[in-house]
């Protein structure tokens, strides 16, 4: 397992659990999913604009901010059902797709 890698898939999400536990970090599934969540929507946003120039914020369970330089809202971006965590566990390549898909119309303009 490539530790610097965001998990992608639930099995790579317990896989890093199992790891950071064993390490003596306590930290549980959902914790694991929403940071790579995180991470993979502003490695997203990032590829979508050749830089880091805009943040990516969440806001609540459902909804990040796209946020600009200038700390302006660029637009949102939404989970399908009731959280981000809760998708990624039902389905995380949906997840994936729906990310980069609504990313794309927020920056790829």
């Amino acid at each position: 397992m490539d530790e610097n890698k965001v998990p992608a898939t639930i099995e790579a999400v317990r896989d890093r659990v199992t790891l950071m536990n064993a390490r003596g970090f306590k930290i549980t599934e959902d914790e694991v999913i929403d940071q790579s969540i995180k991470e993979g929507l502003q490695a997203i946003v990032d590829e979508l604009l050749d830089g880091d120039y805009f943040t990516v914020q969440l806001i609540d369970p459902k909804t990040f901010d796209i946020l600009g330089l200038k700390g302006n809202l660029e637009g949102q971006i939404f989970a399908k059902g009731t959280s981000f965590t809760q998708d990624f566990k039902n389905n995380a390549d949906q997840v994936w797709d729906s990310l980069w898909d609504q990313a794309d119309k927020i920056v790829g303009r």
